[in-house]
């Protein structure tokens, strides 16, 4: 009677050591799975918002002439950003590219022809609508990259990680985009 017993054990024991580390394996494998799948939704922002930089700098072009090296940087940065083949790639391009974007606008504000110019209203609008939409992705991102990293960390799933690593976070670097906005009501 015992015997039956012992071989019911050593079948249920070695049913977990198996059904437990497949489960875990597949588990992070989907979740690898859903970042890449987050990553490409960034991706397919960035490339909208690189489709409109050429527009974007060949209609400020004519106003801006003295701001040349504004308007190269932001070209070569959307060059980069097109080739860019990776993940960490694509976020040192976007570090420095939507602050040369900001930029360019702040000094947009001193050329009254240009901003009252109908192409570089829709452009203007155009990117800010990309920018929301490259926000809304980040964040889809982030959660996902979060769900992963907590996973590979914690217990028992960091037994079943098998040597994979953190996923990075999509984070804005730039001190002054992380400053709180002041807001006066004086005159």
């Amino acid at each position: 009677m015992t015997l039956p017993i012992i071989i019911a054990l050593v079948v249920v024991f070695a049913l977990i050591a198996i059904v437990v580390p497949v489960k875990f394996m597949n588990m992070f494998v989907q979740l690898d799975k859903v970042c890449e799948e987050s990553w490409s939704g960034i991706d397919i922002v960035l490339r909208r918002r690189y489709d409109l930089i050429p527009n974007l700098v060949s209609t400020v072009k004519g106003y801006m002439d003295h701001e040349r090296t504004v308007l190269e940087q932001i070209s070569k940065l959307r060059e980069q950003g097109v080739q860019s083949r990776s993940v960490g790639q694509s976020m040192d391009v976007e570090k420095q590219l939507a602050p040369a974007l900001a930029n360019l606008f702040a000094r947009a504000e001193a050329y009254p022809e240009l901003k009252a110019s109908a192409a570089f209203t829709e452009l203007q609008r155009e990117l800010v609508d990309t920018e929301d939409r490259v926000a809304a992705a980040r964040r889809i991102y982030n959660n996902n990259v979060r769900e992963f990293n907590t996973a590979i960390a914690m217990f028992p799933g960091s037994v079943f990680a098998g040597g994979r690593k953190d996923k990075p976070f999509f984070e804005i670097d730039d001190p002054v985009a992380r400053r709180p906005v002041t807001v006066s009501f004086s005159s």
